[in-house]
């Protein structure tokens, strides 16, 4: 590959990999926010996912460039505007994430024949403190129950199941099996015929789950297990290629500037504090701590200390591993840049 940086390299092989890996335990909803390049969309849906989306925009996307079946679009954000339920409806949307009544009602009054999930609320059952922010989606279960009711008692086909989402930040496999558990428990009695799994689910996760997951089907007569895994899916499969523009000490500090940063697709390292691992393409040499800063103006573009070449010079290339995920996405307008070119290999 003879191109300059900054650039993405897509691994298709294990994208493709991971995919399959993920369908042997359920159904992948792929959540297109995570990164929405045409080459990453197209091969998700080659391979049989379907897709989670936020967005009007996006169900154009999909369905006019892509080609998506409006039957494999689950139009999940909980609040959505007449137009866009109205649009989402001429396109022939079936599939929606409700967590009140009134926007069961919103939609229903444009699509007589919509189905829907109801979003449970987490943090009510696992007991954990958040911010105000974060508890603005999801229906407690006492609502839950009562949504339910009223779907079913209006047509129980337009009952598709449960949604809940685990965030980022509880990462721990006790939280997952907790919301399983008290579902089974809270739900006897229901059917439930499929049950959605958004948030930060990996592989390793999933797999441990399955005994779970056996009990919840036969329990609440459960058919289908849907997963919705982003960053775990995404992140393994793309790194993104920049070059040194600069280097310099300052108080005996090494600082260390690259042709991309946090408003060019690396913001989680001031959202998330993210570390993203960095390789560089020579691997020889004596190394020490290095300063990464983004290429902008900002004194906030700031990657974290490093671990580089002492020999590192301007030109050099580095190797940001571990970034598919929103980091295409996750850009800002401050710098008026461009998406960075995509380039696809095929290997293990």
């Amino acid at each position: 590959m003879n191109t300059t940086p900054p650039y993405y390299v897509f691994n298709k092989h294990k994208f493709t990999q991971m995919i399959s890996q993920y369908m042997t335990y359920a159904s992948v909803y792929y959540p297109i926010k995570a990164n929405d390049h045409p080459t990453v969309v197209a091969t998700a849906a080659e391979h049989g996912c379907s897709f989670e989306v936020d967005s009007i925009e996006h169900i154009r996307y999909l369905i006019k460039d892509i080609g998506v079946a409006p039957e494999n679009i689950l139009y999940s954000f909980p609040v959505k505007q007449v137009r866009d339920i109205e649009e989402a409806h001429s396109y022939g949307i079936m599939k929606y994430v409700v967590d009140t009544e009134s926007e069961y009602k919103k939609i229903s009054a444009v699509s007589k024949n919509a189905c829907f999930f109801v979003r449970i609320f987490i943090y009510d059952v696992l007991k954990v403190e958040s911010e105000l922010w974060k508890d603005k989606w999801g229906a407690t279960i006492s609502k839950a129950i009562a949504l339910i009711e009223t779907i079913n008692k209006q047509s129980p086909s337009r009952f598709l199941g449960i949604s809940f989402y685990i965030p980022k930040e509880i990462p721990l496999l006790t939280p997952f099996i907790t919301m399983l558990t008290h579902l089974k428990n809270e739900f006897t009695g229901f059917t439930i015929p499929c049950l959605n799994i958004g948030g930060g689910i990996s592989l390793e996760r999933l797999s441990t789950l399955t005994r779970y997951f056996s009990q919840i089907k036969e329990q609440l007569h459960t058919e289908e297990i849907i997963v919705e895994p982003g960053r775990h899916l995404l992140n393994p499969c793309i790194d993104m290629h920049v070059e040194v523009i600069d280097i310099r000490r300052v108080n005996d500090q090494r600082i260390v500037i690259i042709n991309a940063g946090i408003y060019s697709g690396l913001l989680d390292a001031r959202l998330k504090g993210k570390r993203f691992p960095v390789d560089d393409t020579i691997t020889k040499g004596r190394k020490h701590a290095a300063n990464i800063c983004g290429n902008s103006s900002d004194s906030d573009d700031y990657l974290g200390v490093y671990d580089l070449r002492e020999s590192l010079k301007v030109g050099d290339q580095l190797v940001i591993h571990d970034c598919g995920a929103y980091s295409s996405v996750m850009r800002t307008h401050f710098y008026m840049k461009k998406s960075f070119e995509l380039y696809q290999v095929d290997t293990d």
